[in-house]
């Protein structure tokens, strides 16, 4: 690909390791709480792509956040600066027995004011459970 550079960048930071699980036994935490941030940031450039030049951003901050082994929460917020949009996804997973888990889930994406193409909000609540039956 003459002419042209790719570079991809990553970074993210953990303090310190969420749960490790070895069948159905866990280690119990150290702390009253784990956690795992990872921000992301994204530059994508073009050149004449459908006649136009441009950059955009892509920024992802994401969180896992631990109670215990059996409880997590989990969130990533994404924003797009070409289409001036965002969405949001939350995730509550409780595990009340051995491999028998509800999770709650939080779905909101949006435009925003001055976006090219706009949309309304679409949200969205979704509750499921799973129950393991061992006769």
């Amino acid at each position: 690909m003459c002419g042209r550079s790719h570079f991809s960048w990553r970074t993210g930071a953990r303090w310190p390791s969420l749960f490790v699980r070895s069948g159905s036994a866990s280690r119990s935490p150290s702390g009253p709480s784990r956690g795992s941030p990872c921000p992301s940031w994204e530059r994508n450039r073009f050149r004449g792509v459908a006649g136009s030049d441009g950059t955009t951003h892509l920024l992802t901050p994401e969180l896992r956040l631990s109670l215990n082994p059996r409880f997590e929460v989990s969130g990533i917020w994404q924003y797009n600066t070409a289409v001036e949009a965002s969405s949001l996804n939350v995730r509550l997973s409780w595990e009340f027995r051995p491999l028998s888990f509800v999770y709650v889930v939080y779905n909101d994406n949006a435009s925003h004011e001055g976006a090219l193409d706009p949309f309304p909000a679409r949200r969205q609540l979704i509750v499921k459970g799973t129950w393991l039956w061992q006769p």
